[in-house]
């Protein structure tokens, strides 16, 4: 599934982004879900799911037009969400460096 998000035809939802960053913590600390507090996790979940954003910021360029408007909200959703860190997932900088990336790329 990751491979297959950053495809140019491939719309990405929220759900996900949502469903790859759970299923690698599942896999990586199974007990993630189970017997542990979930703020025990909260770093390495809220890294994954910063991992799989830059995947999506890292593809808009290439997308399809018909799907790059979608999979941009989404990735400007999740990018500047803070997480209880005080700051963006992604930073502002890297945030405007993918966006005007996606904007050259549509004037082509």
């Amino acid at each position: 599934m990751t491979a297959r998000m950053q495809e140019p035809d491939f719309e990405v939802s929220q759900s996900t982004i949502e469903w790859l960053a759970s299923s690698e913590l599942r896999i990586e600390s199974p007990d993630a879900f189970e017997t542990t507090s979930p703020a025990d996790y909260h770093a390495q979940a809220v890294d994954n799911l910063r991992k799989f954003v830059r995947l999506l910021g890292a593809s808009l360029a290439a997308k399809d037009p018909r799907v790059v408007r979608e999979s941009a909200k989404i990735y400007s959703f999740f990018a500047t969400q803070e997480y209880c860190e005080g700051k963006p997932l992604i930073p502002q900088q890297e945030q405007d460096l993918i966006l005007s990336a996606i904007k050259s790329a549509s004037k082509k």
